[in-house]
C-alpha cells in the first residue's frame, strides 16, 4: 500500500485496472541456491531469454551461455523469478513459466538484469507487466528500497513509478 500510495494517480489508476485484475492468473515461484529448478525448467527458461533477445530491436543483445541462468540461480544473492500461468478459467496451471527475471539482490536494492517472456501469454495475461509487478512486489518483500530496472520498455516501468536516468557511455 505504502509503495501505491507513492505513485501517481495516473500510475495507481493503470496498476489498479491493468496490472491487479490478473494478478491470480499467475502462480510466482522463486529459484535461487536453496530451491533449484529441473533440467527442462533450466532450458525452458532460457528459451523464454532467447524470446527477448530474439524480438529486442531497440538495444544490442548479446547471446548469453546456455547454462548462465543456472549458474545465476545456484550463486548466492541471485534469484530467478518464474512466473507460471494459470487458466482464469479452470485455475489450472501451465507446467512451464512464462516469464522469468533473473535478479541480483544487494544489501538495499534490487537487480532484475535479464527478462524472459513467452510472448503468447503478455497480451492473454499480461506476462511483461505482471514480471515488472513481481520484481517490485519482491523487492518490496525483501525490504530493499531501490529497484533499477534497466534500460528500454521505458512507459511500462514508469507505469510501475520507474524515473529514468540519463547514463552516458564512452569507448
Amino acid at each position: 500500500e505504502d509503495w501505491l500510495k507513492s505513485l501517481s494517480y495516473r500510475q495507481r489508476h493503470f496498476i489498479r485496472k491493468e496490472v491487479y485484475p490478473k494478478r491470480d492468473c499467475w502462480t510466482v515461484r522463486i529459484v535461487d541456491a536453496d530451491h533449484p529448478m529441473d533440467a527442462a525448467t533450466h532450458a525452458h527458461v532460457f528459451k523464454l531469454y532467447e524470446n527477448v533477445k530474439n524480438k529486442s530491436l531497440r538495444l544490442n543483445s548479446f547471446a548469453i551461455p546456455s547454462n548462465l541462468l543456472e549458474v545465476m540461480s545456484q550463486t548466492p544473492g541471485w534469484e530467478l523469478l518464474l512466473l507460471y500461468p494459470r487458466d482464469p478459467e479452470t485455475g489450472i496451471e501451465n507446467p512451464m513459466p512464462a516469464a522469468m527475471g533473473a535478479c541480483l539482490k544487494g544489501e538495499s536494492h534490487y537487480l532484475p538484469l535479464i527478462a524472459g517472456l513467452d510472448y503468447d501469454y503478455v497480451r492473454t495475461h499480461g506476462a511483461y507487466r505482471q514480471l515488472l509487478y513481481r520484481v517490485v512486489r519482491r523487492a518490496l518483500d525483501l525490504g530493499l528500497t531501490r529497484v533499477h530496472m534497466g534500460m528500454d520498455a521505458e512507459l511500462e516501468k514508469r507505469r510501475m513509478g520507474a524515473k529514468p536516468q540519463t547514463v552516458g557511455m564512452y569507448f
